[in-house]
């Protein structure tokens, strides 16, 4: 199995090598860019500039396995700030506007410079965050670049304006030297002089100076002014970082965004401007008059969108190809670790209480995982063990597992509180089947949004019995579920949410899965999940449909029904080997009185309402089970209140054709992963 996934990411996989390193082209034009620069900071004819600029900090957070979803907004504050430069190369900043809001609790405080803009490209020795993160990286269009460096032309690029047209040509550069602390990426210079137009660049991880960063990417982009000088016009960076010792699905983002709003060149200005520290002005966000025209919410929700169609993911992407993993892998050596809090502690009926724990090893541009479980009821021992890696951009995994896993492909309830109306109450809401296998996955990404994954795999499913007793009531019995040895092949294609403050989305994922064993099946599943707006706020539906054929095996099948799919009809009382479900709801909020806890958290001052309507149906019952087919359209109607800054969610629900009314309180469904 391990060979054929190897092969597949050899065949998937861009040669690193396939570009022409170092032609006398390509060495020629970055010359005159590492000139333009020392010659723009001695240029009579450039002798200062004065920019008001207006940006974003965006404090986030990524949950669950794989970090592929898009993040969650902590924290946002927007600033204005006036910018001054002049020859040579002496620049000053100062914070006009500044005001924040938090989402999630937290009390982080930022470096200074990361409150700034970039001058100059970044400066010929590069330093970020105050010289903790990094520190005195060489510039690959600094003097002595070239030594450092390699460079290869890309694609080139013509831009047509008034009596004129840009030519410009991308060049790729790389370290001579892959385990040495520079950096790597792209820049989009002018043919001509040399100058720097757009610039996309990271590090390696040998220039990481805190152990807990995982990468750090910068988008630069420059604007022609005076129809001479190549000055700033957005930029955006990104600092993610990971627990070094502790290997838990968590990563923290902080992204900066920056638009200058009116730059002036040549105009007169105070030398005098210049004195004391880079950095002036605000010292922390108040509730100053700036120059906001709307609430920061829907200001914070416009600027998270992506500043284009080079973002920062594509940037990844870019540098990710450029080096390969291995010069890019920061989170090294053996960390303990789990995927969620349920994977060290749950209970169910079938295990009891489940005890567990896990951990990681990585070195050269290899990832292991492995994770080991006990059942203290049914005495079973299950386990995980994944080797992953990259190539070019490409991932490929192979594992071996023994694991208990409910028969639903929809989560209905958040692990922890499953396992606790489990061990108190014995209502366990899973219906859970033995798995045994090994397998492979080889993912493609196609665009920064988007991937294809194949996967191949044997797995043998077994059906359990009830083994745990608790502590009040009774369980109900665990149905039969297991259906012998099979050979699976499946193949995936799936577009992530756009994350924070798209006004209109659609994404979802499409996966073909085929078996050969006591029988031959297909199993065809489409989540997918469409966002607008309604009334200026968000309208979103959700829909998921299932089809499987005539040999499809009982724990591949679908159920709906009751609590996280139909609030108000019986729970999983339907199912078959078709399903269709549809949910749509739609999200205003109302202002709320906040109780605030100290600088860290508070309450929230906003209470989100969703009325909803939800919609389900199934065919062809499988013999034997417990769920039947809806004999139509199942319909039912409700309300959701989300409260604690989005933390908890209280719903109701009510079903149509039988009057049934269900209420369930619960973490938000988007934190169900990390527990």
């Amino acid at each position: 199995m391990a060979i054929v996934i190897l092969a597949l990411i050899a065949l998937v996989a861009t040669r690193l090598d396939a570009q022409q390193w170092d032609s006398q082209e390509a060495l020629r034009l970055v010359q005159r860019a590492v000139d333009r620069r020392l010659e723009t900071r001695r240029d009579t004819a450039l002798q200062n500039y004065r920019a008001e600029v207006s940006g974003f900090v965006f404090f986030s957070t990524q949950i669950g396995e794989g970090l592929s979803d898009p993040p969650r907004l902590i924290k946002a504050d927007q600033l204005a700030a006036e910018v001054y430069w002049r020859t040579p190369g002496m620049s000053k900043q100062v914070i006009t506007a500044w005001r924040d809001r938090r989402y999630l609790p937290t009390d982080i405080a930022y470096h200074r410079d990361h409150l700034t803009m970039v001058v100059g490209n970044l400066a010929d020795r590069i330093t970020v965050g105050e010289g903790d993160e990094v520190r005195g990286v060489l510039h690959p269009f600094a003097p002595g670049g070239p030594t450092a460096y390699q460079y290869a032309l890309g694609d080139s690029v013509s831009i047509g304006m008034t009596g004129r047209t840009l030519h410009l040509v991308a060049v790729d550069f790389r370290p001579r030297d892959p385990t040495a602390g520079l950096a790597v990426g792209r820049a989009y210079l002018a043919r001509d002089r040399g100058d720097i137009v757009r610039l996309r660049l990271g590090f390696t991880a040998a220039a990481y100076r805190d152990q807990t960063i995982e990468d750090i990417t910068f988008v630069l982009e420059n604007s022609l002014r005076d129809g001479r000088f190549w000055l700033p016009f957005r930029q955006e960076v990104e600092i993610r970082r990971r627990v070094a010792w502790f290997d838990f699905p968590v990563r923290t983002l902080i992204r900066v965004r920056w638009t200058v709003d009116d730059l002036v060149v040549n105009g007169p200005l105070d030398p005098a401007l210049f004195g004391g520290p880079a950095l002036a002005g605000l010292p922390a966000a108040a509730d100053s008059a700036g120059p906001w025209t709307e609430p920061l919410e829907r200001a914070a929700e416009e600027a998270a969108r992506p500043l284009s169609e080079q973002d920062l993911e594509t940037a990844r992407l870019e540098i990710r190809r450029l080096v390969g993993p291995r010069a890019l892998q920061t989170m090294r050596g053996t960390r303990i670790g789990t995927n969620s809090v349920s994977d060290l502690v749950l209970v169910n009926r079938v295990n009891g209480l489940r005890l567990g724990i896990g951990g990681s090893a990585a070195t050269g541009g290899f990832l292991g995982k492995a994770w080991l479980g006990y059942g203290t009821s049914d005495g079973r021992f299950l386990t995980r063990l994944a080797l992953s890696t990259g190539v070019a951009g490409a991932t490929g995994m192979v594992e071996g597992y023994r694991r208990v896993v409910d028969l639903s492909d929809i989560p209905v309830i958040s692990p922890i509180l499953n396992s606790f109306r489990s061990q108190e109450a014995g209502k366990d809401l899973g219906d859970y089947v033995l798995l045994s296998g090994v397998g492979g996955r080889v993912t493609v990404p196609l665009s920064a949004r988007s991937s294809i994954a194949l996967g191949l795999g044997v797995e043998r499913s077994r059906s359990l019995t009830v083994a745990a007793t608790p502590v009040h009531g009774t369980y109900r019995a665990n149905p039969p579920l297991g259906a012998g040895d099979y050979l699976q092949g499946s193949v995936m294609f799936k577009r992530r949410d756009g994350g924070v403050g798209l006004a209109q989305d659609l994404y979802g994922e499409i996966r073909l899965e085929a078996g050969d064993g006591p029988t031959q099946y297909l199993r065809l599943t489409a989540e997918a999940t469409g966002i607008t707006t309604l009334g200026g706020r968000a309208l979103v539906a959700r829909g998921y449909l299932g089809w499987g054929t005539d040999g499809l095996p009982t724990y591949r099948s679908f159920v709906l029904g009751g609590r996280g799919t139909l609030l108000g009809e019986p729970f999983r009382a339907y199912g078959g080997r078709s399903m269709v479900l549809l949910h749509v709801e739609w999200r205003p909020t109302v202002p709320v009185p906040s109780v605030s806890f100290g600088s860290f958290a508070s309450t929230g001052s906003d209470l989100v309402i969703a009325p909803f309507v939800a919609a389900g149906w199934s065919d062809r019952a499988i013999p034997g089970t417990t769920w039947s087919a809806t004999g139509g359209v199942r319909p039912v109607v409700g309300v959701g209140v989300e409260w604690l800054m989005n933390l908890l969610r209280l719903d109701v629900g009510i079903g149509l054709l039988d009057g049934g009314v269900q209420v369930t309180l619960d973490v938000t469904r988007g934190w169900w992963p990390l527990l």
